[in-house]
């Protein structure tokens, strides 16, 4: 990284006997003219460098935070108020199916529930009768199976009724209806309606989707080559469009243990606290960087680089004399990048000259 120049290098505006070449790749400054003019002996400036893993994904809610509205027989959809976009909570009336066999399904369970009412007072009868040894025990069993099949019918007709939302405990016959209201699971907000007025849904078919959005996280996908550098724990810095470009921050939660086999990548789950989560939405597509380690670096302090004849360039001090300063100039790059970017891992002991622009051409020094 550090060039020596191969041809003699004066000051731009400094007298040439203020200077002495030592060599060919040397430069000269006498110390009245460095100290006169203001510059300094500077070393390189330790800083912390942070290495980020890239990757992208985007914001989900956990399976628990997400509902798909179905229901176990179809019907015609005969109210449906809501849009995506709505909020509810957890037992509002979402919509509303109508169906004659719903009233068939609260026939069947009312006729059956009189009937198991007589079924019971017989075996009732017959037990005792029995116990007395007045029937004989044929007639006994015949009453207790007929008693106990109808009270399994009974049971199963009043969770096909609680699956429609019907309480069977409070149906009577004069409260038979041919609809039955879908009601909401969770608190959240509509993110899906796929049915209209009028509309038959299918049974099991989806009618409406709720998203929790209150706990939302990071699905990332992270490059196999990347994954054994990833811990739980790590920093995740994030940004995403729809927020104005805005750095977010949240942290790796868990890391996959499966490569996709197209994409070569590791799923990895990120936690983003409360305060973040309540800005963002679901499916946002989101750029991230995973902080995996920190590294020492050492860059050049300001006033020490300059761009001059295409190129960024810095004077490092040779030797300190007792009348003159002994420096070289070091070329550092293509002046078409950021001087700023440029620094080493290792320090080097380099002693840099601060605001020595003019021995190194003619430049911009307040680019760096």
């Amino acid at each position: 990284m550090i060039c020596a120049m191969g041809l003699l290098i004066s000051a731009c505006g400094a007298p040439a006997e203020e200077q002495e070449a030592i060599n060919q790749d040397y430069i000269s400054i006498p110390k009245t003219l460095f100290e006169s003019s203001g510059m300094k002996e500077v070393e390189m400036v330790e800083k912390k460098e942070a290495v980020y893993v890239q990757c992208t994904g985007f914001i989900d809610a956990p399976p628990h935070n997400r509902a798909s509205i179905s229901n176990y027989m179809g019907g015609y959809v005969v109210n449906n108020p809501l849009l995506v976009g709505d909020q509810v909570k957890n037992g509002d009336f979402l919509l509303r199916l109508e169906n004659p066999d719903f009233i068939h399904l609260q026939e069947d369970y009312l006729a059956l529930r009189a009937e198991l009412e007589y079924s019971s007072k017989a075996f009732d009868r017959q037990s005792s009768l029995y116990k007395d040894s007045i029937s004989s025990g044929a007639n006994y069993q015949a009453a207790k199976s007929e008693f106990e099949v109808k009270k399994a019918r009974m049971s199963a007709l009043e969770q096909k009724l609680k699956l429609l939302g019907v309480n069977a405990q409070q149906l009577e016959a004069e409260n038979i209806s041919s609809s039955i209201e879908i009601k909401a699971p969770i608190d959240g907000v509509i993110s899906k309606v796929n049915t209209q007025l009028g509309s038959y849904v299918s049974p099991q078919a989806v009618m409406l989707e709720i998203i929790d959005g209150s706990h939302l996280h990071l699905e990332l996908e992270v490059y196999e080559k990347d994954i054994n550098q990833l811990k739980v724990g790590q920093t995740i810095k994030f940004s995403v469009s729809d927020v104005n470009a805005e750095e977010l921050e949240g942290e790796v939660h868990l890391i996959g243990n499966t490569v996709d086999a197209e994409k070569r990548t590791v799923k990895v789950h990120g936690h983003l606290p409360d305060s973040v989560s309540g800005r963002l939405q679901v499916g946002m597509f989101v750029k991230a960087y995973i902080k995996v380690k920190e590294e020492r670096m050492y860059t050049y302090p300001e006033g020490t680089v300059v761009k001059n004849e295409g190129h960024w360039k810095g004077l490092r001090l040779v030797e300190a004399k007792e009348n003159e300063m002994i420096c070289e100039v070091m070329i550092l790059g293509d002046a078409e990048e950021n001087a700023a970017a440029y620094s080493s891992k290792e320090k080097d002991s380099q002693h840099l000259i601060q605001g020595g622009y003019h021995y190194m051409g003619e430049g911009d020094a307040h680019d760096h």
